[in-house]
C-alpha cells in the first residue's frame, strides 16, 4: 500500500497520472489495484495492490523497478505528493 498526501490543488494531476500509469501497471501484473480516498483527511489517498502470493508480488516488483516509463510517472507523482505525509507499507494477509 502506498499512502500519499497530495499538495493542495494538485489532486486532479494525481488522478491524471494514475490513469496514465494504469495500463503500464496492468502490463506487468498489477491489474488488481485500487485507489481509496480517506474522506477524513483531505487529499489523502491510498494506492493498494493485491497479489495472490509472494511469487506474483516478486515478479511484479522486479518488473516495476526496471520499467523506465513507470519510474518517470512516479517521479512526476513525487512532485505532487508531500513526502513527509506519505508512506509505503507492505501488508501480508494469510487466510
Amino acid at each position: 500500500m502506498r499512502a500519499v498526501s497530495c499538495r493542495g490543488g494538485r489532486r486532479g494531476e494525481f488522478f491524471d497520472l494514475m490513469r496514465e500509469l494504469k495500463p503500464l501497471l496492468v502490463s506487468i501484473g498489477g491489474a488488481d489495484r485500487t485507489i481509496y480516498e480517506d474522506r477524513s483527511r483531505p487529499n489523502y489517498l491510498m494506492e493498494v495492490f493485491r497479489f495472490k502470493d509472494d511469487v506474483e508480488f516478486t515478479a511484479f516488483d522486479d518488473k516495476f523497478h526496471k520499467d523506465r516509463k513507470i519510474a518517470a510517472i512516479y517521479a512526476l507523482l513525487d512532485d505532487i505528493v508531500e513526502a513527509e505525509k506519505s508512506d509505503f507499507k507492505i501488508f501480508e494477509r494469510r487466510l
